[in-house]
């Protein structure tokens, strides 16, 4: 039986990242440290074929969370604020 599909969307912020997970009709709220340590574990048990990440665009306060992500090739889609704002 495959897998459904996790639709995750992430606030970015200089010290946080608040995750909103949402699987079929079950949806979580998690914030977490923004840490290389404390997003791979958060990544952990998530298989990359079954999740499609977006995150805002917001500097070099994304750089840790999608160095990460790549690296574990997630599928990662990458916002900018204006465009999260006006819709």
């Amino acid at each position: 039986m495959k897998k459904p599909i996790v639709f995750i969307g992430i606030d970015v912020s200089k010290a946080t990242l608040d995750i909103c997970r949402v699987e079929g009709s079950q949806k979580q709220h998690e914030q977490i440290p923004n840490t290389n340590k404390a997003i791979a574990k958060y990544l952990l048990g998530l298989e990359p074929s079954q999740a499609i990440i977006a995150m805002e665009n917001t500097g070099r306060y994304n750089w840790a969370l999608y160095d990460v992500l790549a690296k574990q090739e997630f599928e990662v889609h990458v916002v900018a604020p204006l465009h999260l704002k006006k819709s």
